[in-house]
């Protein structure tokens, strides 16, 4: 899992994606950010780089970095469980022109209620 601490760079959004495997990863993930209360919304979306003509898959979030490490930890062995194999996946936190460009492209596949509670597995 690689996490992306350099949001200054040019990111160009693809697009999202859909399909059963991606709605289970979409499942998992959103259970496990419903615990983790610094993230408002969550994205999984197509991305390409400047540097870069491969598209790779992102999860794009919005709120804060204080558990970054163990955020990646945690969404990269998710990652892993369910696409194993499959290259890694970028987790991105989105600055404030990349969610307006985001929000274009696709819907968050998960917002923060506000709630103290985490939702069961």
């Amino acid at each position: 899992m690689r996490l992306d601490p350099f949001t200054s760079r040019k990111i160009h959004f693809l697009g999202e994606l859909e399909g059963p495997p991606v709605q289970e990863l979409k499942h998992q993930i959103s259970n496990y950010l419903s615990c983790e209360h610094q993230i408002q919304k969550a994205y999984l979306v197509r991305i390409n780089r400047d540097a870069s003509p491969t598209p790779k898959l992102a999860l794009c979030l919005v709120g804060e970095r204080s558990n970054a490490i163990e955020l990646a930890q945690t969404v990269g062995t998710i990652f892993k469980e369910l696409f194993p194999g499959a290259e890694n996946m970028e987790i991105v936190f989105l600055n404030d022109p990349q969610i307006r460009e985001v929000n274009l492209l696709a819907q968050p596949f998960y917002v923060s209620d506000g709630s103290d509670h985490c939702r069961p597995n």
